[in-house]
């Protein structure tokens, strides 16, 4: 199923299921989330804005499923409005949203975007490092690479001289041969 969806690739396998599940109660979409970048060294706390038709049914959400606590979320008419508090995140990273399901547990909702989190400045510094260090990497590896050519192709440019010059001097000893008879004119 190709182009189906602009984030994500969706790839059906075939396999056996032979889970019984129950489906009860009514949910609804969300349609819309922003922002989609949370960066905690600038702000201790974000509202997100999750658009929806049934706000209402939209119930006990997370973004860090470890997190002790469901954000604080109030519903509007369209949409529900949740504060994001750093203390809800322990680290950088990608986050699905979570909510309640009919049963009491939480389910992730597909439907929206992943929020990317920046909790603190030395795990992003870190990625960017790493990415400089591989940039360096590469660099100094093509400079090698040029370099190491550069010093075959001035000895085999040597080599290539030195032969020239030796036939050169072989040519040269082979015409000035000295003649077998010499004409003596006395």
């Amino acid at each position: 199923m190709d182009n189906i969806s602009v984030k994500y690739k969706i790839r059906l396998e075939e396999f056996e299921n032979n889970e019984e599940f129950e489906v009860s109660n009514e949910g609804t979409k969300i349609f819309e989330l922003s922002p989609l970048e949370l960066d905690f060294t600038k702000n201790d706390s974000y509202i997100i804005r999750y658009e929806t038709k049934y706000p209402d049914k939209l119930n006990g959400i997370k973004l860090n499923i470890d997190s002790k606590y469901e954000l604080e979320c109030e519903n509007k008419k369209w949409y529900k409005e949740c504060i994001v508090n750093k203390t809800h995140f322990s680290k950088n990273g990608n986050y699905y949203t979570y909510h309640s399901n009919y049963k009491g547990s939480k389910t992730i909702s597909y439907e929206a975007p992943l929020i990317k989190v920046i909790y603190s400045e030395e795990e992003e510094d870190e990625g960017e490092d790493d990415d400089k260090n591989y940039g360096l990497i590469i660099g100094l590896s093509v400079a090698g690479g040029i370099i190491i050519l550069g010093v075959i192709a001035f000895f085999v440019y040597r080599y290539l001289r030195k032969r020239n010059i030796n036939e050169n001097e072989d040519n040269k000893n082979e015409d000035k041969s000295i003649p077998l008879t010499s004409q003596n004119t006395d």
